[in-house]
């Protein structure tokens, strides 16, 4: 019996980025080149998951976001008080949750998807409501003219401040190749977030879907086409140079930002406990 073909990051997702007879550009980092590949293998491998968890994907994620993705989009911004339907808006909580472990190759992310989708709807439903609690979901457009790459893991991250001024990650991924979700935590002011990820810096977030670590990312035909494969390879290669030296400044900031603090408490007499300085740290992680 032939082994399931699974993809880890879904096929439906990156059909914008589709020409021809379902084929896919993408730049390899390791390779440093152009290639393209069918989408029904690129972003997959054979066997990865059992026929159950494929099933429950295909009905918990895949089916109502795909079904849905056309009354999403047009809207601008996602959060739960426009999504009426719960089955949508479970399935972009569930999608958000659980990319990392789906694309993940450490075998505890792994288990943690096959334990995840082994719950029932209304234990799936609790996780998703106690999401609900910390973190709302956004839509974020990219800049008109540069569209989405797609990391081979399913999402890309950028920083963001939170009101104590330092800086945390949020993850989001691409529904179409300008229009991605996002998971926010609520504590963060989202006027002056929209403000400068859409407004002051129109490119930020499609400059930031290059992503940090991803070893593949699929191109929108229309770069190649208008670039060519040479000069599209070196435009990523400096975007992911571009979006490092970000996550290395914000890392800067947050570091002088715990050692002020260590300045200002020690010179009144205070020494915090060890963790007491890392919440922002242990949230960045834990999202």
């Amino acid at each position: 019996m032939d082994e399931l073909n699974c993809h880890f990051v879904s096929r439906f997702l990156t059909k914008p980025w589709e020409f021809g007879q379902r084929q896919l550009w993408y730049y390899d980092f390791d390779r440093k080149q152009i290639e393209n590949k069918s989408s029904k293998t690129l972003f997959a491998q054979a066997g990865r998951n059992t026929a159950e968890i494929e099933k429950r994907l295909n009905e918990l994620i895949e089916t109502p976001i795909s079904n849905a993705i056309t009354k999403l989009v047009p809207s601008g911004a996602i959060d739960n008080v426009e999504i009426r339907e719960w089955p949508q808006f479970r399935a972009l909580n569930l999608l958000l949750l659980l990319q990392c472990s789906r694309a993940s190759e450490k075998e505890s992310h792994r288990s943690k998807l096959e334990q995840t989708l082994s719950w029932d709807d209304a234990t799936l439903d609790q996780l998703v409501h106690a999401c609900q609690l910390a973190h709302m979901i956004v839509g974020l457009r990219g800049h008109p003219r540069a569209p989405f790459l797609y990391p081979s893991h399913g999402f890309f991250a950028m920083p963001i401040q939170q009101p104590s001024g330092s800086y945390t990650a949020i993850y989001a991924i691409p529904l179409t190749e300008y229009f991605a979700v996002a998971k926010v935590p609520r504590d963060v002011n989202m006027d002056d977030t929209f403000q400068t990820i859409t407004c002051r810096q129109g490119g930020f977030v499609s400059n930031s879907s290059v992503g940090t670590t991803a070893s593949r990312v699929i191109i929108h035909p229309s770069v190649v086409q208008a670039h060519g494969a040479a000069t599209a390879a070196r435009m990523i290669e400096d975007a992911r140079e571009n979006v490092l030296q970000m996550f290395s400044l914000c890392g800067e900031v947050k570091k002088l930002d715990r050692e002020m603090d260590e300045i200002i408490l020690e010179s009144v007499g205070y020494k915090p406990p060890n963790n007491a300085l890392n919440t922002d740290v242990r949230r960045t992680r834990a999202g």
